[in-house]
């Protein structure tokens, strides 16, 4: 229903916007026969009305139809399906053939639902098209009118001396700059095969095909200094290029013919390629030029290709056959045929992006010229030199998209390759005589020349440092919120370019960026008044930019500069021009081509009149400024003549040079403050290392002190045990001895007692006293060595006596410490017998690896010690006193 109601509003709107026209057509009906225009009906109006019945009946059908659970019940039945498939069948037969009426594809049949929908809408928008089209033509409106020249001249700029003065008179079209655009121009990239890519991915080479290889095709991606890049195909083979022998002889110029003596093809179609392949099979050597346009496109378009040979100029329509002409490869890479550029840098990139085209044996005038220092080194000024002619390159920046081409642009786009293999032959000549008949330069010169060929292209990345080089060739000084803006509208006019496939300038030019980033508006109005004339996607994205400005003012105010923003300025700019010291009035002005017959002293064939006129000076009353007096003053005129040979002075404002210093005065304070804070850094650093110094030191002395302390005590432990182990030794051997002796005296006993007894059986009467004083007999030897054991016997036990008190008498008045708590008295006596160790004792840091029994170190370094048996105790003691502490 929403259908016909859409229809009835399209009805009711087209009678009303035809009513008058009915009127018309009745008046005609009556003063006039009626002519029908479509058969069977009386007017136009019947024909839209029935047509609009019968999409009325249509959608009202379509309703009707069963949809989903009635759909499914009627599809169970046959005769529902075969009329549906017959219906089905029938309308894309219909909408096929109004495809193919309209000029898209008929294979609607064949596609899925998705793409049937697209072919639909597609066809649909073609149809409005045309009908639009027609429409606006009958209203008078040209929907694609033709081309219209727009021709720019410009006074040649005048630099006042009379050494540019010329000697013969030539008329004043030649003074003016001419530049030739166009309006009404389509955009070719819309009508690309292949689709421009101004994505930030890396470009990749579109060649299929490579003929006179080495190698065969292989692309990969490498890594340079552009980030990552894909391999040039005809690397290999131009590695393996050597020029020939023939190209580095000298030989006789051949003379070029007039322009309008040589052949001119212009090819723009398909089946001329073959003509101008067969063609340039059968030459050594052809001139390549290139036609570019920039700035309706992002990274450029190749618009005109021109190739000469000695009997013919072509000129190749590279937008119509862009993707065509990489057949040319056959003649651009074959070794045996000379391709001769004239500053090949950027064609050789253009060659490879737009047409897939790469040069092997290349020989470049460009770089021949700077190998023999010429003054010059532009193709007008050796075409003035070798041929004698002044070609016209005021068209260089034309609008080579115009088609089709004027006769103005084919003549000059001829002129630049027609005398190119003179020019060639000219400049290898001289290369072989500066090499006094050697070819070694004209060697370097084919090597520099390959080089150029080995170069690949490489997309424009935006990067904020591009950006920051445009602001530091300005001569501007902005703040943090001014840079930010800047890098705003710098990147969002990145992006736009790529999406819109316009350049940059057409964009937002940099001296519009600059001001808007400078002055920063608060309203749109402000930033429509930086711009004049006002670029048409500024307008189109206001909003945008209004947002990226107001973000900018609400950044914080930073008074310092960042440190890659600062760059020098003069202080003082009222000082005298630098440039005037360097300046030299004899020289070319920028932009200006050599002449050849400016006068000179040394030519004999000028007139000493001509010399008279030429020494007259022109000048031109100069504006005037606020400088400038009404009247000249005497003392005026005395100081000027004074001071006659006076540099220009350039007046700059107070406040421009208050500007001009405060980004010096920012650098200077940062670099102050940072050096306080390094000031400031390193003082703390050496407080804290010479503190942590000393604690070191501290913390080492007294580890080294406690050690020696324990050390020594055990060392006093050790000796007095060995002094006891020795004693304990002695006593053993006499308590041995008197044993021995207690033994003897007891078998004499034994033996006595025997004989007694046998006595007193044999009835002897002799008393006991008197036998026993007979019978025991002691050597004076063995009484000496009994005194001596008795005599060591009680020295032992003197000395066991007084240790035994010594240790009594320690225990006891520990014992008394502990229960009367008197702890001062125990650490005073320990302190005297060096028992006690330091405060900051710790023994976590004691290596206890070194003393006996723990040592992981060899036997030969450390000190041997006995152990003893009661070092266990020693050591128990000396743990108990440190746990009472």
């Amino acid at each position: 229903m929403a259908n016909v109601d859409h229809v009835e509003l399209v009805e009711n709107w087209d009678y009303e916007a035809n009513a008058s026209q009915n009127d018309d057509i009745e008046v005609e009906k009556k003063d006039g026969p009626s002519v029908r225009l479509i058969p069977g009906y009386a007017t136009f109006e019947d024909y839209i009305q029935d047509a609009f019945d019968t999409m009325r009946t249509g959608i009202k059908t379509a309703n009707n139809l069963p949809a989903g659970d009635n759909f499914n019940y009627y599809a169970c039945f046959p005769s529902f399906n075969d009329a549906r498939q017959k219906d089905k069948e029938r309308i894309l037969a219909t909408m096929k053939s109004i495809m193919k009426l309209v000029g898209g594809s008929g294979n609607i049949q064949n596609r899925d639902i998705d793409e049937k929908f697209d072919l639909l809408l597609e066809t649909n928008d073609q149809l409005l098209d045309q009908a639009n089209i027609l429409m606006d033509e009958e209203s008078g409106i040209l929907r694609n009118p033709q081309v219209e020249l727009v021709v720019s001249q410009m006074p040649k700029p005048v630099v006042n001396g009379t050494w540019n003065i010329k000697t013969n008179q030539v008329s004043d079209n030649s003074e003016k700059v001419r530049l030739l655009g166009g309006k009404n121009i389509q955009r070719p990239q819309l009508m690309f095969k292949d689709k421009i890519d101004n994505s930030s991915k890396p470009w990749m080479p579109r060649i299929k095909d490579k003929p006179n290889s080495l190698k065969p095709l292989a692309l990969h991606v490498e890594e340079d200094e552009h980030g990552e890049v894909f391999n040039h195909p005809y690397e290999f083979e131009l590695d393996k290029f050597e020029t020939l022998e023939c190209q580095l002889k000298k030989r006789i110029p051949v003379e070029y013919k007039l322009l309008d003596d040589t052949n001119f093809v212009f090819i723009d179609k398909p089946a001329d390629i073959n003509i101008l392949l067969e063609d340039l099979r059968n030459h050594k050597e052809i001139a390549v030029d290139l036609e570019h346009h920039s700035y309706r496109t992002f990274q450029g378009i190749t618009c005109l290709m021109q190739i000469s040979t000695i009997q013919t100029d072509y000129l190749i329509d590279t937008l119509s056959l862009r993707s065509e002409l990489y057949q040319l490869n056959e003649i651009f890479t074959k070794p045996s045929i000379l391709k001769v550029f004239h500053g090949a840098d950027m064609d050789i990139l253009w060659l490879q992006r737009d047409l897939s085209l790469y040069v092997v044996n290349m020989f470049d005038t460009h770089q021949a010229a700077k190998q023999l220092n010429l003054p010059y080194l532009s193709l007008a000024y050796l075409l003035n030199k070798y041929c004698g002619i002044d070609p016209n390159k005021h068209f260089q920046l034309a609008d080579w998209r115009i088609r089709p081409l004027p006769l103005e642009l084919m003549k000059y786009a001829r002129e630049d390759t027609h005398y190119l293999l003179y020019v060639k032959d000219m400049l290898k000549n001289e290369l072989i005589d500066a090499a006094n008949g050697k070819s070694n330069i004209l060697k370097a010169v084919y090597d520099q020349s390959t080089e150029i060929c080995k170069r690949t292209y490489v997309k424009p990345i935006w990067t904020e440092e591009s950006c920051m080089n445009m602001y530091r060739k300005s001569q501007k000084s902005f703040n943090n919120k001014q840079i930010y803006a800047l890098l705003e509208l710098h990147r969002w006019r990145d992006l736009t370019a790529r999406q819109e496939d316009d350049s940059i300038g057409y964009i937002l030019p940099n001296h519009m960026l600059l001001n808007i980033a400078e002055t920063l508006p608060r309203e749109m109005q402000g930033i429509l008044a930086c711009c004049n004339p006002i670029p048409p996607l500024v307008r189109q994205n206001l909003l945008k930019i209004h947002k990226i400005v107001l973000k900018a003012r609400e950044q914080p105010l930073v008074k310092s500069i960042a440190e890659q923003d600062i760059r020098q300025r003069p202080t003082q700019q009222n000082h005298t021009d630098t440039g005037a010291s360097l300046y030299i009035p004899h020289d070319v002005p920028s932009g200006t081509e050599a002449r050849a017959d400016l006068p000179c002293l040394l030519n004999k064939n000028i007139v000493k009149s001509e010399l008279s006129e030429a020494n007259k000076c022109q000048t031109i009353k100069h504006t005037i400024t606020i400088f400038d007096s009404p009247v000249i003053s005497e003392d005026e005129e005395t100081k000027g003549s004074k001071n006659g040979n006076k540099k220009k002075i350039i007046f700059i404002s107070p406040f421009m040079r208050y500007r001009c210093v405060i980004p010096m005065v920012m650098d200077q304070e940062a670099k102050e403050r940072e050096e306080q804070q390094k000031k400031e850094e390193t003082e703390k650093e050496e407080k804290r290392l010479t503190m942590k110094s000393q604690n070191e030191c501290v913390n080492e002395t007294e580890i080294n002190e406690s050690k020696n302390r324990v050390y020594e005590h055990f060392k006093q432990i050790s000796q007095k045990n060995v002094q006891a182990e020795v004693q304990l030794k002695k006593k053993k051997k006499s308590d041995s001895i008197l044993n021995l002796v207690r033994r003897q005296k007891k078998r004499k006993l034994d033996t006595g007692n025997e004989s007694q007894k046998k006595n007193d059986g044999n009835d002897f009467s002799t008393s006991t006293s008197h036998l026993n004083s007979k019978t025991v007999h002691v050597s004076k030897k063995a009484k000496q060595k009994t005194l001596k054991v008795i005599k060591e016997q009680k020295l032992q036990e003197s000395l066991t006596q007084v240790q035994s008190d010594n240790r009594n008498s320690v225990t006891i008045k520990s014992i008394r410490a502990k229960k009367k708590g008197d702890k001062k008295v125990n650490e005073e006596m320990l302190r005297k017998q060096g028992l006690l160790p330091s405060k900051k004792f710790d023994y976590k840091s004691v290596d206890f690896s070194s003393f006996q029994g723990g040592s992981t170190q060899s036997s030969a370094n450390r000190t041997q010690f006995q152990q003893p048996r009661v070092s266990k105790y020693c050591f128990i003691f000396f743990l108990s006193n440190q746990y009472e502490k």
